[in-house]
């Protein structure tokens, strides 16, 4: 299951496979992953990747600029429900893995 879903990611365009390890550039980096499962969902395998893996004293965490905070305070949000009370809820499970690298950025 979890070589069948970064098979996926490839596939997509999430992932690359990286084929020449030649290249010893010192500005390469590769994020490390592993899969996660979910005893309620034995069929589905998340992939999770460890964005604060450090080599060298750099991740990718320390090299992404951090934006503003738009959570939602969870009071609120309830809050909100119990006034209209209508709520809807979405899954932007695939959003995090669309996020591009300029192809001057990979090395891969």
């Amino acid at each position: 299951m979890y070589t069948a879903t970064v098979s996926d990611y490839i596939q997509k365009g999430y992932a690359k496979e990286v084929t020449d390890v030649s290249n010893k550039s010192s500005h390469r980096w590769y994020l490390p992953h592993h899969p996660v499962t979910n005893e309620h969902k034995p069929e589905k395998v998340r992939v999770v990747f460890d964005c604060a893996a450090k080599l060298k004293d750099v991740s990718l965490n320390s090299r992404l600029l951090q934006g503003p905070d738009f959570m939602n305070s969870l009071v609120g949000v309830l809050m909100r429900i119990r006034q209209d009370h209508i709520a809807l809820a979405t899954d932007i499970e695939a959003m995090f893995h669309q996020v591009r690298v300029k192809d001057d950025d990979c090395d891969a």
